[in-house]
């Protein structure tokens, strides 16, 4: 009277297998999303660093505006740091060694130019950010700003 059922046996065992292969190339495809995401991050707040450190040689530059407009603060990109002790060479070499703390492999350069009765101050700054998303290892920050 009672057919006997013949059960498929690793069935389940199969199912429960794929299941945790779909997981696992899930949690690689999380895994790789938040490694780009630090590396962005990352890469986000060493240019807020620069952008903080343009605005402090400005300032300094604002404050000693007689040398600045004179072009006393010039610098380019890999010159050595000043070893004077006027102010403009003292507050060059301080900025720099920011530079070279904050920023890996940091570098800048000042140039000073007139125009129409005003002195306009290019910022450069530059760094490795070999560790962003878009492959470039050299990135810039420029700014121009009038004194």
């Amino acid at each position: 009277m009672y057919k006997k059922i013949k059960s498929k046996k690793g069935f389940s065992l199969l199912e429960v297998l794929i299941s945790m292969v779909i997981i696992a190339v899930g949690l690689l495809g999380i895994a790789g999303l938040q490694i780009a995401g630090i590396n962005n991050n990352h890469s986000a707040y060493v240019r807020s660093q620069a952008t903080v450190l343009a605005n402090d040689i400005i300032d300094r530059m604002r404050a000693n505006r007689i040398s600045a407009e004179n072009g006393n603060y010039d610098l380019t990109i890999a010159e050595s740091k000043p070893s004077g002790t006027s102010l403009e060479d003292i507050d060059r070499k301080q900025w720099l060694d920011n530079i070279a703390n904050i920023l890996p492999e940091g570098d800048a350069s000042i140039a000073t130019s007139s125009g129409g009765g005003n002195t306009i101050i290019t910022i450069t700054i530059q760094w490795n950010d070999s560790r962003g998303a878009n492959g470039s290892t050299t990135q810039q920050f420029k700014t121009e700003t009038v004194l």
